[in-house]
């Protein structure tokens, strides 16, 4: 572990490499003229901005365009909806910085963004940086999610994952600064969110597990603003069915890399107890007594699934998962009650599994 010699101010960039900031445009009109003044009146200015207008039907088309006419560094792509993954993916076609960065259209960042994520990630020639993040709701509530070991820096890909990855902020693209030279490498894009449920997740996990150096800053610099009817707050059929296939394609990505190890399983099988989890939660929000035997549906198609039944299996026997388990605050009687409930999972046992989600979660 390198130490950390700048527990401090995060020092200056002496260089100016190109970065591309690559920002997907969804019926975001109230909220795109904010995030976008953010990215150009930015403090380190060699910037080529991507404003990807995804099919949008309200005023943003025309607000991308009018930017766009007044600084040369935006370039617009108008494109049919597709959704989030295809205009990121539309903007990695494009990008030519050095390195890569993401903004969601409704959020915006601090101004020194660019400027000290830059400077970091440069100075230690790093693959990733991360930095903190500030939430904000509609009614004003603001929420920190902080990186944990201020200016750390990983060499390990493994202590990556056990440590940091699943804190709650970390699957975001967002609050990061790619090396693009990494991503183009490894051909990483991302997928459909229809499809893997969180798109942000599996495009990090890849990039985490082909990477060398990741490093955090433990300052807020991007600002997430918390809508309703944002994609994360919206509840849609099908999660459990997008779990499996994230957890699906993870594993798939692990073998094709020859990496199946324990570290790594651990990793797939804390992400699938995370987002299963969630799910649960989403659901337990959003549905009814009456709609409930959609949660059934959903449960029954997953559990007959090899891919979550192994790693069902893996939240049961693996040691390094148990020690981050443990590490998360989980006390032994909340081990012994998932252990419980992943093996009525793995054994097939739909109907042990459903009378546990209802007490653990309180279910109708």
């Amino acid at each position: 572990m390198e130490e950390n010699r700048f527990a401090g101010e995060v020092p200056v960039a002496t260089s100016a490499p190109l970065i591309t900031v690559i920002v997907p445009i969804y019926n975001v009109e109230p909220y795109l003229s904010k995030c976008i003044a953010s990215i150009i009146n930015q403090i380190y200015t060699n910037l080529q901005i991507l404003l990807v207008n995804d099919g949008s039907t309200d005023r943003c088309g025309k607000i991308c365009d009018d930017f766009a006419a007044k600084d040369p560094r935006i370039t617009v792509f108008h494109t049919s909806n597709q959704g989030q993954s295809n205009a990121r993916n539309v903007g990695l076609d494009t990008a030519q910085g050095k390195y890569v960065s993401f903004i969601d259209a409704d959020d915006w960042i601090d101004s020194d963004f660019y400027e000290k994520m830059l400077a970091y990630g440069e100075h230690h020639q790093l693959d990733m940086c991360v930095c903190s993040r500030k939430s904000v709701d509609e009614e004003g509530n603001v929420s920190l999610l902080s990186v944990k070991d201020s200016a750390d820096v990983f060499q390990s890909i493994n202590h990556y994952f056990s440590n940091y990855f699943f804190q709650p902020f970390t699957p975001s693209s967002c609050n990061k600064l790619y090396l693009r030279k990494h991503i183009i490498d490894h051909s990483i894009r991302f997928q459909s969110v229809s499809y893997v449920g969180t798109e942000d997740t599996l495009f990090n996990f890849a990039f985490l597990l082909y990477g060398t150096k990741i490093g955090s800053v433990d300052k807020v610099y991007y600002n997430q603003f918390i809508r309703r009817g944002s994609t994360a707050l919206t509840y849609k059929k099908g999660i459990m069915l997008r779990t499996k296939n994230l957890v699906a394609e993870c594993y798939t990505l692990l073998k094709q890399e020859n990496k199946n190890d324990e570290a790594h399983n651990a990793a797939i099988a804390y992400l699938f107890l995370f987002f299963f989890n969630y799910n649960i939660k989403q659901i337990k929000d959003h549905f009814n007594t009456d709609e409930m035997e959609i949660v059934k549906n959903e449960i029954q198609l997953i559990k007959n699934s090899p891919i979550i039944r192994r790693f069902a299996l893996e939240i049961l026997k693996n040691k390094k998962l148990t020690e981050l388990l443990k590490r998360k605050g989980y006390q032994q009687s909340g081990l012994v009650a998932t252990k419980v409930l992943y093996a009525s999972i793995y054994c097939g046992l739909y109907h042990l599994t459903f009378k546990l989600l209802q007490k653990t979660f309180k279910l109708n």
